[in-house]
């Protein structure tokens, strides 16, 4: 188990879908902790299923996310002396866990990458 820097809280905001300067973009009423690192950040697990509206994060991140996309550690809320053990997942775990999901929350962002995101991708290679 690793013990990572504070986490800090992230706006995830999913209602509006626009794509514009700077591509896509994909907004949704949600915060959930990130655990910046370098070279990538993580997301907590258990606050991700919850954000998209599951009743039992711990299933799903279990079900949907690979093993090697999630690892345990403990990680320092702002302000707060007091370490906690957490399920974190990779930004590949978190698509894995949005993507597999058939929440009203993750279909809309499903639909988005598949309608918007990847055949942007596809027409103009970027």
């Amino acid at each position: 188990m690793t013990a990572f820097p504070k986490s800090k809280m992230t706006t995830l905001t999913l209602t509006t879908m626009t794509t514009g300067r700077g591509g896509p973009r994909f907004r949704a009423p949600s915060r959930f902790a990130t655990v910046p690192t370098k070279p990538e950040t993580f997301f907590v697990g258990k606050d991700v299923a919850l954000a998209l509206g599951d009743s039992k994060p711990e299933n799903a991140i279990s079900t949907h996310v690979d093993i090697e996309d999630k690892t345990t550690t403990l990680i320092q809320g702002t302000g707060s002396n007091y370490k906690s053990k957490v399920v974190i997942i990779n930004e590949s775990g978190l698509y894995s866990l949005i993507l597999s999901s058939k929440l009203p929350q993750a279909k809309a962002f499903k639909r988005w990458v598949t309608s918007e995101v990847l055949p942007q991708i596809r027409q103009t290679g970027g």
